[in-house]
C-alpha cells in the first residue's frame, strides 16, 4: 500500500456499550474528514480480502441471518452464550429496528463493505450507541433480501467469507477454504495457528517485518 494517509481518532474503549461510542466518534471523523470520498470501502484490523473484489462485490448487501426467524434468534442465544452483555445489545439493536419499522436484518458482518457518508450521517442521527450502528445502517438504506453469510463463515453460500476463531493446524482442507473465499475474518486466537502460517507461506517476504510509522 502506498499514500496511506493516517486521521488520528483516539485509542479503544472497553465495556459494549464504551466500544459502540467509540466506533461512532471515529466513524463521525471519518464522515467529517475532506480527503475521504462519499463512498469509502470499511474494514476492521481482522479483515482480508483473499482474492480480487470487484466495486459491486463490495457494495454487495450482506447479512448474518433474519431477526424474524425464530430458529436464528435461538442461533444468536447459543453464539452469544459467554457475552451476555453484547448478546444483550444485538438482540435490543435488532428489536428496536423492528418496532421502528425496519425489516431486522443483522447486519453485523465482519467483512469488508462500502460505506455511504451520507447515509452513514442519517444513521448516526437516527440511532444512538446504544443500537449497533452497522445493522441501523443495512436496515435503513437496503431494500430487498442481502446475501445471507451465516454467524460463523462456514456455512457461507457461494464461498464468500471464512471464519477462524480458534487456534488451527495448516491443513489442506484449511488451505483449499481459504484459496477459495473471498474473505477471511479471524479472531484473537484463531490468527496464531492455520491463518498465520497461510498469510506467511503465501507472501513472499514472509518472516520479514517492519515497524509502521505514520
Amino acid at each position: 500500500m502506498t499514500n496511506v494517509k493516517y486521521l488520528p481518532a483516539g485509542g479503544g474503549a472497553h465495556g459494549t456499550l464504551a466500544k459502540q461510542q467509540n466506533i461512532r466518534s471515529k466513524l463521525q471523523k471519518i464522515i467529517d474528514c475532506r480527503d475521504i470520498s462519499q463512498n469509502f470501502v470499511f474494514m476492521c484490523d481482522d479483515f482480508y480480502i483473499l482474492k480480487p473484489v470487484s466495486i459491486g462485490n463490495l457494495s454487495t448487501a450482506r447479512a448474518r441471518g433474519d431477526f424474524n426467524d425464530p430458529l436464528y434468534r435461538e442461533k444468536l442465544t447459543q453464539y452469544y452464550k459467554n457475552s451476555r452483555g453484547f448478546k444483550r445489545f444485538i438482540f435490543k439493536t435488532l428489536q428496536n429496528l423492528r418496532e421502528r419499522g425496519y425489516y431486522g436484518w443483522d447486519g453485523e458482518i465482519h467483512a469488508p463493505r462500502i460505506l455511504n457518508k451520507k447515509l452513514l450521517q442519517k444513521t448516526l442521527n437516527a440511532f444512538d450507541y446504544h443500537t449497533a450502528w452497522a445493522s441501523s445502517y443495512l436496515n435503513m438504506h437496503f431494500r430487498g433480501k442481502p446475501e445471507i453469510i451465516g454467524l460463523t463463515g462456514r456455512d457461507v453460500n457461494n464461498h464468500t467469507r471464512i471464519v477462524y476463531r480458534n487456534d488451527q493446524k495448516l491443513s489442506s482442507e484449511i488451505v483449499c477454504k481459504l484459496e477459495s473465499s473471498t474473505f477471511l475474518n479471524h479472531g484473537y486466537y484463531g490468527w496464531n495457528g492455520a491463518v498465520k502460517n497461510y498469510i506467511l507461506q503465501e507472501f513472499p517476504n514472509k518472516g520479514k517485518y517492519e515497524k509502521a510509522t505514520v
